[in-house]
């Protein structure tokens, strides 16, 4: 009520009704999020929540009351209700469903290695297996089931199958396949040796054999069959087949070996047939060729090679000769080949033969080879006659070849030259001859022809004289040398020694070469002869060689006698050389020395002695083998000497009454027979090769005897 008066007391009133209404109104919700969310097993639940706002109180979002709960590893349908009231009383509330949805997805298996595997029959078989894993489980690996079985014995294609389920019963399946094939590989045969095999008649035929290996049954080497076969006797063209089957039955390949028998090389024909031959080089290289299978080529030259300190100066006949020209490192040397041939030589006609040159080979050790070969077959194989190394001084030498084995045929001759690490190296050939005749050359003269003969070296060397064809000389010395730990302290007679220094590094080693030579030694009436020395030989277990050598043909060729290497000790050693080979004869001995690879190297020689006297037992028996035996020298030859490994027999024999037992007997310088081989001879004319590499290097005599009566005895060299 309103109420008012004025100043004269009027009064007036008015009224206003005010009407307050109660609230009613409820809060409202409004879910955040979606109100229906859906999971999967285990897959975590994120409550999102909810707002409510009042149209009197306003936000009432803290006041929310939100009931219920999600297990989400239990499938189901779950509500989530939030409710809220405002100050009067007024009230509301939402729901929000989650859906937990079963498990109802597989494991995955994965396999370990292909899917299919490929195997032949005898093969292993290797279980890789598989893996697994489930997105509820997780790792099922060691859950899966494997079943199904491989047997790789039996062809034919197997499933191997890998199972696995989850917790919630999805199972999951994988196979595999293996396929095992039939064997169906067939074997491999290998020859060893060669597939073509040449042969001479009369030759002896080894069959190298062969290999056999299949894919499944391994070595089938015994299994091999070789069908066919080879007769020595008559000349052919001769195969043999190897065959081999696996248990599979599966066919190699068959392989062949070619055997030919081929006649016996008349050698080459036409050519020179008028002898003596000669060949000086005076117009080129004559009827001589140089090779196409080769580096480089021989050169027709004179007054001296390009390079300094090797080759000739002159020739040694007329004014040409040929040579090697080694410079140019890639072009001369290393390793190259030079090679001339020469002319046919027909011996059809001859009785006997020689072939004589002169070679010059001087300049560094490490200068190569020098081969004189012979052929017999129209250049198909070559044969060493003749053959030299390293630096043999700034001289012309000479060399003399009996061709005694090629009578009868045509043949072709070659120097085959290899230089070696240097272009100083240059190697000249002259003075070619070929005679029908053997020829002889004088062996030394003059000398000593008293016996015993002593040198011990107490002032000089006496009437021993250094080599030129060499790079050091020897030293008379006394009272040790002057390097340590190598040579003797003193003499072992007198007081003096030789020996060669060796320190210097290209100046006394390596490959040094120190060459004395003694006096010439007539045995020409003495019936046995024994040479001696002392030898001292200590150092370093690389200190090179030492040998004795013997010439009897005026130093033109040279044959070890005795040889050693390395270290000996600190001592005095005594050596005894028989010298019943040159008796007869004269003969000139040499000590050749070449160094090591090491200063501590000096070797020393000492009391020299050379006694004559009494025929030896061995000269005995060959006297008994030769007494009143009428021999025909011509029937029969021993070739090569010297001998290495064997030794060819060449006969010629009366065949009227029939074939000829034969019987070689081989006796050492003591008289002893250390060999005795036989055999029978059905032609005329017929070889046979003697093993000898049992035998030690030294002088033998050899002794044979036909059926027939034939007999005859001579000498060998075993190197």
């Amino acid at each position: 009520t309103y109420s008012v008066s004025d100043a004269a007391g009027n009064n007036a009133s008015t009224t206003r009704t005010v009407n307050v209404i109660a609230d009613t109104t409820a809060p409202v919700i409004t879910l955040n999020g979606s109100s229906s969310v859906t999971l999967e097993l285990q897959q975590a639940y994120n409550e999102l929540g909810a707002t409510a706002t009042d149209n009197v109180d306003g936000d009432l979002t803290s006041s929310i009351v939100t009931s219920g709960s999600v297990n989400t590893n239990v499938a189901g349908t779950y509500t989530i209700t939030y409710s809220v009231s405002d100050a009067a009383g007024n009230s509301d509330s939402a729901t929000r469903t989650v859906t937990v949805n079963p498990d109802t997805t597989a494991p995955v298996i994965s396999l370990v290695g292909a899917s299919t595997i490929n195997l032949n029959v005898g093969d292993s078989y290797t279980e890789q297996g598989a893996t697994a894993t489930d997105n509820i489980d997780g790792n099922l690996t060691s859950s899966i089931v494997t079943t199904g079985t491989v047997n790789t014995n039996t062809a034919g294609t197997y499933t191997v199958t890998y199972s696995v389920s989850d917790a919630a019963g999805n199972s999951a399946s994988e196979t595999r396949t293996v396929v095992v094939s039939a064997d169906t590989v067939a074997p491999v045969i290998t020859l060893l040796g060669s597939a073509t095999v040449n042969l001479t008649v009369g030759d002896a035929y080894n069959d190298a054999g062969a290999t056999a290996t299949d894919n499944i049954d391994g070595n089938l080497t015994s299994s091999i069959v070789v069908s066919g076969s080879v007769n020595t006797n008559v000349a052919g063209n001769y195969t043999l087949t190897y065959n081999v089957n696996d248990a599979a039955g599966n066919a190699a390949t068959p392989v062949i070996r070619t055997v030919n028998v081929n006649e016996v090389a008349n050698g080459c024909s036409g050519g020179v047939s008028t002898f003596p031959y000669s060949e000086g080089f005076e117009s080129g290289i004559g009827a001589w060729t140089q090779s196409s299978a080769d580096d480089i080529n021989w050169t027709v030259d004179a007054n001296g090679t390009p390079s300094n300190n090797t080759g000739p100066s002159s020739a040694i006949q007329g004014s040409n000769y040929i040579y090697v020209e080694a410079s140019g490192n890639g072009t001369g040397f290393p390793n190259k080949r030079a090679i001339i041939t020469s002319p046919c030589f027909d011996l059809s006609s001859v009785t006997e033969a020689n072939f004589t040159f002169k070679y010059h080979m001087f300049g560094s050790t490490n200068g190569g080879s020098v081969d004189l070969e012979v052929s017999n077959d129209e250049g198909a194989t070559w044969t060493s006659l003749w053959n030299q190394t390293g630096n043999q001084g700034n001289q012309w030498l000479t060399v003399n070849i009996d061709l005694a084995a090629y009578i009868g045929g045509g043949i072709q001759l070659r120097f085959n030259r290899i230089t070696g690490g240097t272009w100083q190296s240059d190697v000249a050939i002259d003075d070619i001859t070929l005679t029908d005749g053997v020829v002889t050359t004088p062996s030394c003269s003059g000398g000593i022809t008293s016996f015993p003969y002593s040198q011990s070296f107490e002032g000089s060397i006496g009437d021993w004289s250094q080599s030129s064809a060499d790079d050091l000389n020897w030293t008379v010395d006394n009272n040790g040398t002057p390097s340590n730990g190598t040579g003797p302290s003193n003499a072992t007679q007198g007081t003096r020694y030789i020996f060669v220094e060796a320190s210097g590094n290209n100046t006394g080693y390596p490959n040094k070469r120190a060459i004395i030579n003694s006096p010439c030694y007539d045995l020409s009436s003495e019936s046995a002869a024994t040479f001696s020395f002392d030898y001292h030989m200590f150092g370093a277990t690389d200190m090179g060689s030492i040998a004795l050598e013997a010439s009897n043909d005026n130093g033109a060729s040279w044959t070890t006698l005795w040889s050693e290497t390395g270290n000996k000790g600190n001592q005095w050693l005594s050596q005894n050389v028989d010298l019943s080979a040159f008796i007869g004869n004269s003969v000139q001995l040499r000590f050749n020395r070449v160094t090591g690879s090491t200063w501590q190297a000096d070797i020393a020689i000492d009391n020299i002695n050379l006694s004559a006297g009494t025929t030896t037992q061995a000269e005995e028996v060959l006297i008994d083998l030769v007494d009143n035996i009428d021999t025909i020298e011509s029937s029969v030859r021993f070739y090569p000497s010297p001998a290495s490994s064997s030794v060819n027999v060449s006969l010629g024999l009366d065949m009227q009454n029939g074939p000829v037992d034969m019987t070689l007997k081989i006796y050492d310088l003591t008289g002893k027979m250390v060999n005795r081989v036989q055999w029978s001879v059905n032609a005329s004319t017929s070889e046979k090769q003697i093993n000898i590499s049992n035998l030690n290097s030294g002088i033998y005599m050899l002794s044979i005897e036909g059926s027939n009566g034939f007999r005859k005895t001579q000498k060998l060299m075993k190197k």
